[in-house]
């Protein structure tokens, strides 16, 4: 999964981040929330990139977790391995050879 961050700031526009990340959404938001204990300046590290930040100046960040095109095409490669498997099991004419 990928988890997309978006940090709002007092008198900014907000910024939005993604990270490549498999950990349970709550274990990532607790993760963070402790970044932003600090009053000084704090830096996010996410697969994508870096964000030096004030947490004071922070007034909120939501963390949505968002399929990846690689969590896409494994679904649709599952799905069609599981077609295949049905159409070998059975046969047309309900003869079994070797």
């Amino acid at each position: 999964m990928r988890k997309q961050i978006t940090i709002i700031q007092e008198n900014a526009s907000p910024l939005v981040v993604d990270d490549r990340d498999d950990r349970d959404l709550k274990e990532y938001t607790t993760e963070m929330s402790k970044l932003l204990e600090s009053n000084n300046v704090t830096i996010i590290h996410t697969s994508t990139c870096s964000v030096i930040t004030r947490p004071n100046k922070v007034t909120s960040i939501i963390v949505r977790e968002i399929p990846s095109a690689d969590d896409d095409l494994s679904k649709e490669n599952q799905k069609m391995e599981e077609v295949t498997e049905q159409k070998e099991d059975s046969s047309e004419d309900g003869i079994i050879t070797d």
